[in-house]
C-alpha cells in the first residue's frame, strides 16, 4: 500500500507551493481511496469470519446431536444389557436356594442311612461285543486244543452224556455222576 502511494506521489512532478498544495491533495485522495478499499475489504473479511463462525457453529451443535445420539444409544444398550444380566442373576440365585434345599435334604438322608438303601449304582460304559463277521480261524481250534480240548465234537458229546446221566434219578447206585472218559457207548 505505501508502494502505490509512493508511486503515486512520485508521478506528480510540483514546483512551488501551489504543485505542493495539489501534491499533498493528490496523496490525500490517494490516501482515502485506499482507506475505502481496506474499510470494504475488511468488511468483506468480517462477513467471510461470521460465514465461518456460522458454520462452525452448525458443524459442532451437528456434532453435539451426533454425539448426544450416540451416547444415548449406548445407555439404552447397556441398560438393556443390564436388565439381561441382572434376569440371569435372579435365575441363577433361585437355583441356587432349591440346589441348596436339595443338598440338605441329601445330608438329612445320608446322615440317617436312608440313601444307602436307595444310593443309585453308577453306570459304567461297557463295551459291545463286535458282530461276527467271517469264520472261525485255525487258531481259534488251535487254542481250543493247547486248553486240552482234543476234538469239540467229543467235548460236546461228553458234555451231553453227562446231561443226560445226571438227569436219570431213579438208579440208586450213587446220586454222582461218574465220568466215563470212553462215552457212554457201554462197550465195555
Amino acid at each position: 500500500m505505501s508502494k502505490e502511494v509512493a508511486e503515486n506521489v512520485e508521478g506528480v512532478e510540483t514546483r512551488g507551493r501551489a504543485r505542493k498544495a495539489s501534491h499533498s491533495r493528490d496523496i490525500l485522495s490517494a490516501l482515502k481511496d485506499r482507506v475505502v478499499t481496506l474499510e470494504e475489504f475488511v468488511g468483506d473479511v468480517k462477513e467471510m469470519i461470521d460465514e465461518i463462525d456460522d458454520r462452525v457453529n452448525d458443524g459442532l451443535l451437528s456434532m453435539k446431536e451426533q454425539l448426544r445420539d450416540y451416547v444415548l444409544d449406548s445407555i439404552d444398550e447397556l441398560t438393556s444389557r443390564d436388565d439381561a444380566i441382572e434376569a440371569m442373576m435372579t435365575a441363577l440365585k433361585k437355583e441356587i436356594v432349591e440346589l441348596k434345599g436339595e443338598l440338605t435334604i441329601y445330608k438329612a438322608a445320608l446322615g440317617n442311612g436312608g440313601l444307602a438303601a436307595v444310593a443309585p449304582k453308577p453306570s459304567v460304559d461297557v463295551p459291545k461285543p463286535k458282530e461276527f463277521k467271517g469264520t472261525r480261524s485255525i487258531d481259534t481250534k488251535q487254542e481250543l486244543e493247547r486248553r486240552g480240548v482234543q476234538e469239540l465234537t467229543k467235548a460236546m458229546s461228553v458234555a451231553e452224556s453227562l446231561a443226560k446221566f445226571g438227569g436219570k434219578k431213579d438208579r440208586p447206585e450213587s446220586s454222582k455222576p461218574k465220568f466215563n472218559p470212553k462215552g457212554n457207548s457201554g462197550g465195555d
